[in-house]
Formats: C-alpha cells, sequence, structure tokens
C-alpha cells in the first residue's frame, strides 16, 4: 500500500527505517488508536509531504529489482559460509 502512498504506522520489529514509517512504542490498542487520530488530526500538507515519502521509498528502496538484488546478495552469502 505503500506504492499508493498510504502511510505506514508499524512496529518497530517490522524492520522499516525510521523515515518510512510512523513507529509505535508498542503495540496496545490505546498507542495504535491514538497515533492514528494523531496522523488523521495532521495539515493536509503534512499528510501530502509523508505520502510522497512513502512513494519514494517504494520506488527507491523496494522495487522488484532490489529485492532480487537482496536476495541474490543472502543466497551468495549463505553459500559462503
Amino acid at each position: 500500500m505503500m506504492s499508493a502512498g498510504v502511510i505506514p504506522i508499524a512496529s518497530r520489529e517490522c524492520g522499516f527505517e525510521d523515515d518510512e514509517v510512523i513507529n509505535l512504542l508498542d503495540c496496545k490498542l490505546a498507542t495504535i488508536e491514538k497515533v492514528i487520530c494523531e496522523c488523521a488530526s495532521k495539515p493536509d500538507d503534512w499528510i501530502r509531504e509523508h505520502s510522497s515519502r512513502c512513494v519514494e521509498a517504494v520506488n527507491t528502496r523496494y522495487s522488484r529489482k532490489d529485492f532480487t538484488d537482496s536476495v541474490k546478495e543472502a543466497m551468495i552469502q549463505t553459500l559462503k559460509q
């Protein structure tokens, strides 16, 4: 969904970079609700900026080529061991 500009809200355990998502302090329902409400109340310019950053991250870090290169490198490193 990031490729459509949806701003992800996720736990740190998901492994995204800090500039790609809104990281939750914990995964309690109250925390999730609070962060969603805070994000929903942000000005339109903030939402547009963060949405654009999500699309950019997908295009520069998560393309099919990046995925393929990452898997290839992991396999090479595994076979070296």
